[in-house]
């Protein structure tokens, strides 16, 4: 899978290695607490800008047109109730943390819906699975926005979840939902956790289609001296509802 021309995977890599220079300048949290998620789609939106396609796009007003859009805490058209959803969700419920659209001038190629959290316990487990319904479900709001016809029939149409955890057995778990010489065999649930949210959320990664997932390990005790350990960067990029890739 390729997202703006680059393999998926190195573009996680590359947006784990962004956060990890954006830290070594400042750490956003209290003593050892974990950073909040909305540093990885931070550094996530400049590495996706840096493969902008449009590489001698002229930048000046009016001449940049559709090159690369990130849009944050976008809301998405509600869903129309029926069987299994109560009734559409408020619009609060409905967001999503970053789209980002690309292309060439007037010419878009691709989106992608992202996604984040801190993935700890069985809440953030049955968040991070809602969320991936979120990605699917997803359309633009058409209402008084022309464009949105065009950002809905997107040839390339990719969903992305990115988590946060400081849980190397958590890492290694959801590693081996994507792999396939591993794929299983670390059983349903990550080692020492258990819960139905466990076994939904590995039931969902592995319905995901065409997945390309894994992690990248950031090594704090490179940056500090009080052996802060490691904090792990999942992700995992798939296509959306089975659209192109």
């Amino acid at each position: 899978m390729e997202v703006m021309g680059q393999p998926a995977n190195k573009l996680a890599t590359d947006a784990a290695y962004q956060l990890w220079e954006d830290l070594r300048w400042y750490w956003p949290a209290f003593g050892n607490n974990g950073i909040g998620e909305s540093n990885a789609v931070s550094a996530l939106i400049r590495v996706l800008q840096k493969q902008s396609c449009c590489k001698n796009l002229d930048r000046s007003r009016g001449q940049s047109s559709y090159s690369f859009q990130a849009y944050t805490e976008v809301p998405s058209t509600p869903l129309s109730g029926g069987e299994g959803q109560g009734g559409a969700q408020p619009a609060k419920h409905r967001r999503l943390d970053l789209v980002v659209t690309w292309g060439c001038r007037e010419y878009l190629e691709g989106r992608l819906l992202v996604e984040a959290k801190r993935l700890h316990n069985t809440s953030t487990a049955e968040s991070l699975t809602r969320d991936i319904d979120r990605i699917n479900e997803f359309r633009f709001i058409e209402e008084n926005n022309d464009g949105a016809q065009v950002l809905n029939r997107l040839e390339s149409d990719l969903g992305l979840i990115v988590a946060l955890t400081c849980d190397k057995d958590l890492a290694d778990w959801w590693e081996g939902q994507f792999d396939i010489g591993k794929k299983g065999s670390m059983g349903r649930f990550p080692k020492r956790k258990w819960g139905q949210a466990w076994q939904d959320l590995g039931d969902a990664l592995s319905g995901l289609v065409n997945p390309v997932g894994g992690f990248e390990e950031l090594d704090w005790d490179e940056l500090f001296d009080e052996g802060k350990g490691s904090e792990y960067f999942l992700y995992v990029f798939f296509s959306r509802s089975g659209h192109s890739v």
